[in-house]
C-alpha cells in the first residue's frame, strides 16, 4: 500500500519496485501464460472462420506479434 500512496517527483524507483514485485510474485509469468493460452484459442477459432488463407495468415501474424511484444 505504501507504493500506492507515495507520489515522488521522480517515479523511476517506484516503477522499478512495482516491476520487481510483479516479477517476483509470479504475476508476470502467469500473465504471459494467459496471453499465450488465449492467443492459441484465438488461432483455433481463426482456423474455423470462412476467410481466405491469406487473411488468416495476416491475422495470425498480428496475433503472434501481440503475444511476443514486450512493454
Amino acid at each position: 500500500m505504501h507504493l500506492f500512496s507515495i507520489q515522488p517527483m521522480d517515479n523511476t524507483n517506484k516503477i522499478e519496485s512495482v516491476k520487481e514485485i510483479f516479477n517476483n510474485s509470479g504475476a508476470s509469468k502467469a500473465t504471459q501464460d494467459a496471453i499465450k493460452d488465449y492467443t492459441l484459442k484465438a488461432f483455433e477459432t481463426l482456423e474455423k472462420i470462412n476467410i481466405s488463407t491469406e487473411k488468416k495468415a495476416i491475422l495470425k501474424t498480428f496475433g503472434e506479434r501481440l503475444m511476443n511484444r514486450s512493454v
